[in-house]
Order: C-alpha cells, then structure tokens, then sequence
C-alpha cells in the first residue's frame, strides 16, 4: 500500500513538472496531500478481530515486561500493531478502545469471518450470565456509528458503566475508572467481593487518598482479585492513563487467572466467614459488623442440616425452603428472570447477618412462616437472650395482621435491640434487627 502509494506521488510529481511551474506547485500539492494521508495511516491504531502471526514491532524488544502478553493478545486478535511497523506499548487507551479490546478478547471468528462469543468464554461464564449473554441481547461486534457504539452498548448491557462516559469515550481511561470497568466485568466470572473485605483492602495502597471515594472499593477489589496490580513501591497511580500495554495485561488476566497475583487482607481479630458460592461460584469472604452476627450466622448455618425442608446458602443469605421445587423456582426468579410463581415467593425465610441489621423476608402464604420457627428461635435467642419470647411473640402478632390484610410498618424497642417490620408487598414481611443494641 505504501509503495503504490509513493508510485502515485512521484507520477504526479513528474507530471506536474511537464506542465510548467504553476502545474508544479500543484504536484507539490498533491505531494503533501498524499504524505499527510501516509502519516495517517501509519499512526492510526488498528482494532479489528482478524488474527494474524505474531510480529516483530521495533518497539517492544524481548526484555519488554509485557512482550508476552501483547504477543498473545495479537495472536488472538483483539489488538494490532501500526502500520510503521511498531505497537505504541506505552500510548495511553481511550475508553473506546479499551472496551473494544476488552469484548473482542472474549470472541471468536468463525471459517465464514464472522464474529461470535468464543466457546471458551461461554463455558466460563456460569448459565444464567451465558443465557443472557446469547438470549438477552443481539450482540454485533463490528463497528458501529460512531465505531465503538456496539462496544459502549455491551458495557452497559452488562452494567460495567452507564452513561458517565457519553462524549467522553475518546478520552484516556484512568487507573481508578478502569478499575470499575474491570471489576464489574469480572463479577460476571466470578463471586463479587463483598464490599466489607474491600474496605479491608484501601489502606493497601499507599496512595488510596488521591482515588476517589466512589471508587476506592473498585479500586481495592482490583488489587486483591490481581487485575490491576499495584506498583512495587506500594502506590496504586489512579490518575496514570492505563497504557496499551497495561491493557493487554489486564485483559489476558481475565482470560488467564493463573497470570494473576491475589492480594490477601490481614483478617486478624476480624469477624469473618469464608462461604460457598451458590453453584458455579467461588467461595467468598465475609466480613461481619461484630462477633454477634458472626455468631448468628455460624449458629445457624450449622443447623441447616436440621431444616424441615431444603436449605440453601446464597453467599450471604440463608434461604430456606419446603423442597426442591421451591429452591429450583427461586434460582429461576432470582437468576434467570423467569418467574414460574408469578411474583409470589417460593422460600419459606431468608436470613442474612450482615450489614448494620439482621434481616428477614418471610412470606404470609400458610405453613412458611410456621416451617420457620427453627431458624427463627436460633436467631432471636442469641440476639434478645432472655427477650427473646418476647421478641417472637412481636412478630407472631405481626405475621397474623399481614395475613389479615391489617399490618403497618412499625418499630419497637424489645430490651435495648431495635425491630422493624415493615409489608414488603401483598406476599411477604420484611423484618430488620438491630445489629448493635441501642444506646
């Protein structure tokens, strides 16, 4: 291309020259028309899915920290090189061009040149995210208009971003915005880090005081999964524009976890429990307000064995049902959006102990509420102790006027703990206790 286009300069030129002076300066003309058009096509980034063989780019020697993975990415094709022979490792992304590469990483070109969600990635994602993934949305990865709409529309498809970056996808991306990009995105994988572990994890970088606040927690959850690592003095940099480079190597680790580094939170004289994910996750650290709900949720989870029913535990939710139908009805409400019970509740009582406050969802349908006590005398004996009669017989009087169609919302002091009960809708009670005794 550039020889054919040189040939078309110098005819021109010679050209010119016949005609005269005046034609001349036209030749010339043309001369810097061309060559200015040369410069273009040589500094022009090129993102497209078509693989090709791995190159040798005159700026990305063998000592480079990250010729491996830009070797990779564009082996695979989510990323190319420039037309002058080198890859700019060190050239800020925009916003666009980081999301292009990010989604084009995840796909595949068929024999017919068509581009499609790669099996590799399908068979990572857990079912309910595949579904949607092939169900929920009509996914076209070519360029759109402007190039990168189709690209934007999966971010927010996915709920990576809203519109915060509307007019702004040109800019460079930052450290502390990649980091909500990038978290979001690997929450479809894997169990989200509560936000109380990544808490934990903020004073781990040194200059956690220049991110700002809304996302700080991005930013730690990043530094302890291993995407975004921290630099070995200890700061983070949240307003350093992620490079090329940096691009590359924060995408083959979604793509490969064993090139991740995990930073662990010193957990000592913290209330916590490790849990099991549900299903295909992973299990996740939870970090309790005190040793109390620690308690009340340790109690009750070695007691679901106990349950006469079926039980199942949702990360931080103890969910409890009458068999496996209702189970399997709920993960279909909660996971795949299809409501077989017609927006009634299948589950008898769900519990969680984290946050500021228990919290309880029972349903008013007969025999859930009844089905609950077990679960629900655990919880009250260690929170009201020697109240604790007192405390049931509070929502016993409750769940009989929510059935009667009679119940308000109220809150009432029971020794020095709190309880609200308030009608979540037509179905069921939401009650929340106090997780610190009032003062």
């Amino acid at each position: 291309m550039l020889l054919f286009l040189w040939f078309f300069c110098r005819a021109g030129f010679l050209y010119s020259k016949k005609r005269g002076c005046h034609d001349v300066k036209k030749g010339w003309f043309w001369v810097v028309v061309i060559t200015f058009c040369l410069s273009v096509v040589q500094q022009a980034p090129v993102i497209a899915k078509a693989p090709e063989a791995v190159a040798t780019f005159s700026d990305v020697s063998g000592k480079h920290w990250a010729k491996t993975q830009i070797d990779q990415a564009v082996r695979k094709g989510y990323v190319k090189g420039y037309a002058d022979g080198t890859f700019k490792p060190d050239k800020s992304v925009t916003v666009a061009e980081f999301l292009a590469m990010l989604f084009l990483s995840f796909t595949e070109t068929d024999s017919a040149g068509n581009v499609t969600w790669s099996q590799a990635t399908l068979d990572r994602f857990p079912d309910h995210v595949r579904a949607r993934m092939i169900d929920g949305y009509g996914y076209d990865f070519s360029q759109g208009k402007p190039w990168y709409k189709n690209y934007a529309d999966y971010a927010k498809f996915f709920g990576l971003m809203k519109d915060e970056y509307e007019g702004r996808y040109n800019e460079p991306l930052t450290r502390e915005r990649a980091s909500r990009i990038v978290i979001r995105m690997d929450e479809e994988f894997h169990t989200a880090i509560v936000e109380e572990y990544a808490d934990l994890g903020i004073p781990l970088m040194k200059d956690y005081k220049y991110i700002e606040d809304y996302l700080r927690n991005d930013a730690a959850k990043t530094l302890i999964s291993g995407i975004l690592s921290g630099y070995p003095d200890g700061t983070w940099k949240p307003k350093k524009a992620v490079s090329r480079a940096e691009a590359i190597s924060v995408i083959e680790r979604f793509n490969d976890e064993t090139l991740r580094k995990p930073v662990r939170v010193n957990l000592t004289g913290v209330p916590y429990s490790v849990v099991p994910g549900y299903g295909y996750a992973d299990p996740q650290i939870i970090i309790f307000a005190n040793n109390e709900m620690k308690q009340v949720h340790d109690t009750l989870t070695n007691a679901l064995s106990n349950y006469k029913g079926v039980t199942e535990r949702f990360n931080d939710r103890l969910v409890y049902f009458e068999n496996e139908e209702r189970l399997n009805g709920y993960v279909q409400q909660v996971y795949y959006n299809n409501d077989s019970w017609n927006g009634n509740s299948p589950l008898d009582v769900l519990i969680t102990a984290t946050g500021n406050a228990y919290g309880l969802v029972i349903p008013k349908a007969q025999g859930r509420y009844e089905r609950a006590a077990q679960p629900l005398d655990l919880l009250l004996g260690i929170v009201y102790k020697d109240k604790a009669s007192e405390a049931r017989k509070v929502i016993d009087g409750a769940m009989i006027s929510f059935r009667a169609g009679k119940l308000s919302g109220f809150e009432k002091l029971i020794g020095k703990r709190s309880m609200r009960i308030d009608p979540s809708s037509s179905e069921a009670i939401i009650i929340s206790i106090g997780g610190y005794a009032d003062r």
